[in-house]
């Protein structure tokens, strides 16, 4: 009795571990080459299982839980009988300073049977014009005005603007002070009064913009002004 289980449970073990080598295998490797509104898709087929051939490609959306059903975009890269096969695609059409998901995909008999790769995140870029640093005014031993002008939204429908400034030069939001001035969805010119500065002091700063996540930030140039005595 005791062989009869267990050369059951064997079975049963050997059942399972067909079943799942029969599944295609795909993995959503990564983007590359992120623009303005395009960007490569990178993606690997790993195993196809017994039905042959297998449709692989990719999947993406602007809302996450992306799927065949819910995918914004879809397109089939190509077909294959074998495994470890590496492929990518060229998305256009995106619009800037947006996320986006994407998973990629591989499917058997159409799309009767679908099987998933891992969803990743990606954001696609804004473009340096959206923003330009006007020269500060209006200065004093410890007051300065900033000036900052929204070129273009373009496809951004919504923009966080403001300034970034430091004591020393910097490059990114994430090494200065931030005064978030406003949001908007048309070009507009804007300003900021700093107060409390030191005397005599020469300050750095930049306007910026971003999306409403914060998740892509474009800068004017760096500029600079000094306080009175």
């Amino acid at each position: 009795m005791q062989k009869i289980i267990f050369l059951f449970l064997a079975l049963s073990l050997l059942a399972c571990q067909q079943d799942e080598a029969d599944k295609p295998k795909v993995e959503t490797r990564g983007t590359g080459a992120v623009g303005l509104n395009k960007a490569v898709l990178q993606a690997e087929l790993l195993e196809v299982g017994p039905i042959k051939p297998v449709q692989y490609g990719f999947l993406w959306s602007t809302t996450n839980g992306v799927d065949v059903i819910s995918a914004q975009g879809k397109v089939v890269v190509g077909e294959s009988s074998e495994g470890e096969l590496p492929f990518s695609y060229e998305v256009t059409n995106l619009s800037p300073g947006t996320d986006y998901f994407v998973r990629a995909f591989a499917s058997t008999n159409g799309f009767t049977n679908i099987y998933y790769g891992e969803e990743i995140a990606f954001t696609t870029s804004l473009p340096a014009d959206y923003v330009r640093t006007l020269v500060a005014d209006e200065l004093t031993n410890s007051t300065a005005k900033l000036n900052g002008e929204l070129i273009d939204l373009n496809e951004l429908t919504t923009a966080q603007y403001g300034f970034v400034w430091a004591l020393t030069p910097f490059n990114s939001i994430l090494q200065g002070n931030v005064v978030v001035t406003g949001t908007a969805s048309t070009p507009l010119t804007y300003q900021s009064t700093l107060t409390s500065l030191q005397a005599q002091t020469t300050y750095y700063y930049r306007a910026f913009v971003s999306n409403e996540e914060a998740t892509v930030v474009v800068y004017g140039d760096l500029l600079s002004f000094t306080t009175t005595n």
